[in-house]
């Protein structure tokens, strides 16, 4: 009875200690990775998947609670040491990680069936030995193929295990992770909304202090560091491009090139506030606007102002493009900032599903939080005043307003 009592208290003392490892750490409660789990099973059920495979970074975070240091880093470290959770449709989920994040991922993980291995490089054999013992080397597995999901393992190690589990069936599961991540839980929306106003008070306290002769780098710098001070935990970029005639390079990073009186800057950035994005933009005219910048900018202001007034549940993502395209031809002016999409979803990631795209049939639903950006490109300038907002009940939110309605 003194054992039984004895191991009874050093297990609650050691679920404490995990449940303050995860506060302290901001993770949700094991509850809400328990219900995003059992609907992930629900879903596999309906389309006969024994069980889901998933390496991408940001998947295993949304179902285990595990981030590291060495997922996603640029050059494919991540890959060295993949982070990898099945999630079985019958049974209890297992993490395998590198011995190098066992301690984070027991720490953070509400899943108590850890595995770690210990040699480099990378090889599928404690994956295979896990899926044999769960009876699973001959069913369906869902991995992450498709719709801007990637396998966070080499390719050529997703070929082994193919090879050794000959008669496994690999199928594409991104729709049903996408069918989850898509509608945020309320404390997902409270992260997404946090990132996004510390990215609004970033933007209103950095550019109108931007001057003839600063440079894009210098003026994404002031911005990316006004971001840390007001809370960002990290950014995934800041971006300026300045110059009559540059705009069409949007994409291009900042450079050493000063700005001049008369020019637009545009800036588009991106703030992370524990693990969720935000993705907003909007610009400022050294010295004042011209006579085109106010045209260019009312147009714009005036169809975003229409397009939120339109956006609710119900509406297909295509139907939002096909009002954009519509509302800017009414007002004599050709859409013409041609990215394929009017905006995107955002969450852990900061361009996610769904796409505002002119071929989406994915239903706008409360819960989703998206990155408006329905803009102008001209010689003159970018026009867009990219906000993030949620859709409610009955239309949508604006997350962090940025600039005057």
């Amino acid at each position: 009875m003194i054992i039984f009592k004895l191991e009874n208290e050093m297990g609650i003392m050691e679920k404490n200690l995990k449940d303050t490892m995860h506060n302290l750490s901001g993770k949700f409660s094991p509850r809400e990775y328990q219900e995003r789990f059992e609907r992930l099973q629900i879903l596999m059920a309906a389309k006969s998947i024994d069980a889901i495979i998933v390496t991408n970074h940001q998947n295993v975070n949304y179902f285990g609670g595990i981030t590291s240091i060495l997922a996603g880093i640029p050059g494919g470290y991540g890959n060295v040491r993949p982070l990898i959770i099945i999630l079985p449709r019958g049974g209890d989920p297992t993490v395998l990680v590198q011995f190098t994040d066992y301690g984070n991922a027991a720490a953070n993980s509400w899943i108590e069936d850890i595995r770690s291995w210990v040699s480099l490089p990378f090889d599928t054999s404690l994956l295979e030995s896990v899926l044999r013992e769960k009876g699973l080397e001959n069913l369906r597995i869902g991995m992450e193929f498709s719709r801007e999901l990637h396998l966070g393992m080499p390719y050529a190690d997703f070929q082994q295990l193919k090879y050794n589990l000959p008669d496994a069936q690999f199928v594409d599961a991104a729709d049903l992770i996408w069918q989850l991540r898509m509608t945020k839980s309320a404390g997902e929306i409270e992260r997404i909304r946090e990132a996004a106003q510390i990215t609004a008070r970033s933007l209103r306290e950095n550019l109108p202090l931007v001057e003839e002769g600063m440079t894009e780098r210098e003026i994404s710098r002031a911005i990316a560091q006004g971001l840390l001070r007001h809370g960002a935990d990290k950014f995934n970029y800041v971006s300026a491009l300045a110059g009559n005639g540059s705009y069409d390079r949007f994409c291009q990073l900042p450079t050493d090139r000063k700005v001049k009186k008369g020019e637009l800057v545009w800036c588009d950035l991106s703030a992370i506030y524990r693990d969720y994005c935000s993705d907003m933009s909007s610009f400022t005219v050294v010295g004042g606007p011209t006579d085109d910048h106010k045209r260019y900018a009312d147009l714009a202001r005036t169809i975003h102002m229409k397009a939120l007034a339109y956006m609710r549940p119900g509406l297909r993502a295509r139907d939002v493009m096909a009002f954009i395209r519509k509302a800017y031809e009414d007002s004599g002016f050709k859409y013409n900032f041609d990215i394929g999409r009017c905006g995107h979803g955002i969450g852990l990631e900061l361009a996610e599903q769904p796409s505002i795209d002119a071929g989406s049939d994915i239903v706008l639903q409360p819960g989703m939080t998206i990155a408006f950006e329905p803009a102008i490109l001209t010689d003159c300038g970018v026009f867009n005043m990219e906000e993030d907002v949620l859709i409610t009940e009955d239309g949508c939110e604006v997350l962090a307003e940025m600039w005057p309605r």
